[in-house]
Order: structure tokens, then C-alpha cells, then sequence
């Protein structure tokens, strides 16, 4: 598992992603803060990321989650939706 290093944990990952050729989708991504002490003893903060590539089977079944909850959200937002327009109908009268 590679640990790839930076100042913030943005440029870390994105650091990762690139020298793994993949997308953050595709990448199982662990923080790791440490704090490294500088000769002169000032703390430096130092972002430690460790990535993963993720397996054909495990993007699969993270699309599989994500389309099941953007269905769900979908299926509230109508139900929602039906249930204000059946309140206006019947107290307007």
C-alpha cells in the first residue's frame, strides 16, 4: 500500500491518484496525519495518504450503493412531492 506525502490532503491525494493512474472512485483512500519536528523544533504539519486501487468487484458494488441511493432520494422527492400537491387540493376547499 503507497504512502504518498504532502503539505495538504488534497495535493496528497491527488499526488497518489496520478502516480496510480486511477480516479478516486476507483481508490480506497486512508488519512494519516503526522507531525514531523523541524532542527530548529517549529512543528511542521505533514499529510500522510495511504491509496488503495479498489477491485473491479468493489467498484461494482460502490455504483451499485450509489445508484440505490440516488433512487431512494429520487423516490422521497416524489412521494414528497404528491403529498404537497394532495395537501393543496383538499385544503383549498
Amino acid at each position: 500500500m503507497p504512502i504518498y506525502k504532502d503539505k495538504t490532503r488534497r495535493k496528497a491525494i491527488q499526488k497518489g491518484l496520478k502516480d496510480l493512474g486511477i480516479s478516486k472512485k476507483e481508490a480506497n483512500i486512508r488519512m494519516i496525519r503526522t507531525h514531523v519536528l523541524s532542527p530548529w523544533g517549529m512543528v511542521i504539519k505533514e499529510v500522510s495518504v495511504a491509496i488503495t486501487p479498489l477491485s473491479a468487484e468493489e467498484i461494482k458494488q460502490a455504483n451499485q450503493r450509489r445508484v440505490r441511493f440516488y433512487l431512494l432520494i429520487g423516490l422521497i422527492l416524489v412521494c414528497l412531492s404528491l403529498f404537497i400537491l394532495l395537501f393543496h387540493l383538499f385544503t383549498k376547499s
